[in-house]
């Protein structure tokens, strides 16, 4: 009951905010002031989205301008342009690259011993401090295994006893030739057999060496050189005369 009561009240309200809106009398324009006279000299404010025209003002009142004020009868100097200095840019100066030293390397040699060629290495150390002394040993198709040459035949016959005493039975006294009286205990056809033999020998107390024999090649010495300073004629005068062979410094050790 209430509430269509609340009903009808709230419609007839909007019924009559309606009809009121529509009967209500236009709204009036608003006025726009008269523009405000000003005094003689005063120039007008100007906004920043009006244009002002400055020729409205009178000649007398325009401001003077920045060329005016700097014209002959002003006593004003006119401002000065800073000077300008110019810096020359630094050029910059190239290093100057390091000069390449060439090295070249040779083979000097061979010399018959080692002290030779040691010796002419002392000669080169000073100008070619990287060189070194390089040796191979004497090689043989056969080595032999002798007790040295004794004085005479009979102290070869004595020491062949003293051989037989210790208990080995292959020995030969040689009488005649290069090698007279001395004793040869055995041929071998490698190094290693005779060196073998020679420490058998040596244990027993007897005293021997090593002799090649066959093909020889005997021990040879050489110098492997690197150097800057010196060339093919001066190596051979200084390093005793021996052959010089230039060598790529690659296949140096």
């Amino acid at each position: 009951m209430w509430i269509r009561i609340l009903i009808v009240l709230l419609a007839v309200l909007n019924l009559g905010v309606a009809a009121w809106w529509i009967s209500r009398p236009p709204a009036a324009a608003t006025p726009v002031p008269a523009a405000i006279a000003m005094p003689a000299g005063v120039a007008p404010l100007q906004l920043l989205d009006e244009d002002v025209v400055v020729d409205a003002l009178p000649a007398d009142d325009v401001p003077a301008t920045a060329d005016a004020a700097t014209g002959p009868d002003s006593q004003t100097p006119p401002a000065k342009a800073p000077d300008v200095v110019e810096v020359a840019a630094e050029t910059p100066v190239a290093a100057e690259a390091a000069p390449v030293i060439e090295r070249r390397c040779y083979v000097v040699g061979p010399y018959d011993n080692e002290a030779a060629a040691r010796a002419a290495l002392g000669r080169l150390a000073a100008d070619a401090p990287g060189s070194w002394v390089r040796g191979t040993e004497a090689s043989a198709s056969a080595w032999m295994v002798l007790v040295p040459p004794a004085p005479d035949l009979a102290t070869a016959q004595a020491t062949a006893r003293r051989i037989i005493d210790a208990g080995f039975t292959d020995y030969f006294v040689i009488s005649s030739g290069e090698q007279a009286n001395a004793i040869s205990l055995g041929r071998y056809q490698n190094r290693e057999g005779a060196l073998r033999r020679q420490k058998t020998m040596a244990d027993a107390g007897f005293e021997t060496r090593l002799q090649p024999a066959g093909k020889v090649v005997p021990a040879q010495w050489w110098l492997d050189v690197a150097a800057t300073a010196l060339d093919t004629a001066q190596l051979q005068s200084r390093s005793g005369g021996a052959p010089v062979r230039s060598r790529p410094c690659t296949a140096l050790r």
